[in-house]
């Protein structure tokens, strides 16, 4: 509407119109879109109908239609346009198509009903110079508007044209490399692996507990240290202790003079008192003597120190079977594989894979399931499942153990069977499918 009522003065026109093609690019025909001055027409008026007559016209012969006729358009069919000439009483009419780079996308009409002013060849220029700028532009937009359906049918089009037109080597060599790909993927098998993160851990995990309460002395020991069994972790405050241990070595002795004494004095009920109570005493002894031992905590196993470090915290307090260590073995490792539950269907125990682990890249370390934990954790915004495993000798494997440290996590690939390609790629996607389908059938 803008277009042609900018044109009508520009061009000295009463009248400009335009028309776009519409249906299919195999059987086109030209649809009147807009009239200046004109916020409405009526479609199957005789106007409209007249118009869109003489745009086919000029669209069909692609070339400018003039009447009265100029030495530029002499050859030029003008049966619709002379047609419309007599039914809307004007005195010129000239058509020019619109162009795209697909072909002609439309026509422009303008009328004028003076007699004494007749097209010009300049005129025909200025109107087919308007149309080369503006066609390409109402194409764009009127593809723009389409419902999804036309503009599917257009790419399919437009891609077919360039896969089997004459040109365009490359494009060709793309669209037959894409169809091996695909034929590749359905008919081609490829080993089935589920990835998943992993975190190596000991076999066995032994802690060092807090004996009784107490304050921390020493803590020569912290996280990361190698450790051999026996060896001082923490050695806590034995003040007490030894003052209640020299207190009852005291009272034994006191208690011993006693009974002597009463062994002197023949005096049997007392003596037997007095030994009663020196059984009482010794056995106090050996129990401070006892804690007194304990107050050295030693590394219950050889290996290294995963967690635990009470270096900056000499003088405080501990409770009786706080753990304040750690330690497992760097000869025996278990793997911790957290799996995601989509991928729960495919796992068993036994089955082999490999782990990448961060601080030790490389091919990779082999590994069997051995067992599946039927509880669920969230982890980094999925459900998963802890699956065990363990590490495996393999015959390739040239890696050694003590490069491995607890804690250490990587990427584990279970290896489960082979299978299709396609399906491969696209089982994340059928599932997701099948779980929307069935939530929305009633």
């Amino acid at each position: 509407m803008a277009l042609v009522n900018a044109l009508a003065p520009v061009l000295h026109a009463d009248r400009v119109s335009l028309g776009m093609i519409a249906g299919r690019r195999s059987a086109p025909r030209i649809r009147l879109v807009a009239l200046s001055h004109a916020a409405w027409f009526r479609r199957r008026s005789g106007l409209a109908e007249g118009l869109e007559t003489a745009m086919e016209e000029c669209f069909d012969q692609a070339a400018g239609v003039a009447l009265p006729p100029l030495p530029e358009t002499a050859r030029a069919i003008a049966i619709a346009h002379s047609e419309y000439l007599k039914g809307s009483g004007g005195a010129a009419l000239l058509s020019v198509p619109l162009p795209d780079e697909t072909g002609v996308v439309g026509a422009l009409t303008i009328e004028r009903r003076d007699p004494e002013r007749p097209f010009t060849a300049d005129d025909l220029m200025m109107a087919e110079a308007i149309a080369a700028l503006t066609g390409p532009v109402l194409e764009l937009k009127r593809r723009n508007r389409r419902w999804l359906g036309g503009r599917i049918v257009d790419g399919t089009v437009f891609v077919l044209g360039v896969v089997l037109g004459p040109r365009r080597l490359g494009w060709k060599l793309l669209a037959v490399s894409l169809v091996a790909l695909a034929v590749a993927a359905a008919t081609v098998t490829a080993p089935f692996r589920l990835q998943a993160e992993a975190v190596l851990r000991g076999e066995t995990q032994r802690a060092a507990v807090a004996p009784f309460a107490g304050y921390v002395d020493a803590a020569p020991r912290r996280a990361g240290d190698r450790v051999a069994a026996g060896d001082l972790l923490v050695q806590l405050d034995a003040t007490d202790l030894r003052l209640e241990e020299l207190r009852w070595r005291s009272e034994i002795d006191r208690l011993e003079a006693q009974a002597r004494d009463a062994l002197a004095r023949y005096d049997r009920t007392q003596f037997g008192l007095i030994e009663t109570q020196i059984e009482q005493a010794r056995a106090q002894l050996r129990l401070t003597e006892a804690r007194l031992a304990r107050t050295r905590v030693l590394a219950p196993i050889d290996g290294v120190i995963v967690a635990g470090d009470l270096s900056q915290r000499l003088g405080a307090p501990v409770q009786a079977g706080e753990v304040l260590f750690e330690v497992a073995p760097l000869d025996a490792f278990r793997i911790d594989i957290h799996l995601d539950e989509r991928d729960m269907p495919h796992v068993a125990e036994g089955q082999t894979g490999r782990l990448m682990l961060t601080g030790d890249p490389g091919d990779g370390r082999a590994f069997a399931v051995e067992r599946i934990t039927p509880l669920a954790a969230p982890r980094e915004g999925i459900n998963t499942f802890r699956i065990e495993a363990r590490l495996t000798p393999d015959a390739g494997e040239t890696a050694p153990l003590d490069r491995l440290r607890p804690g250490m996590e990587g990427i584990a690939k279970i290896e489960v069977e082979r299978r299709l390609v396609s399906w491969i790629w696209t089982r994340r996607l059928t599932d997701w499918l099948r779980r929307t389908v069935w939530a929305w059938m009633p």
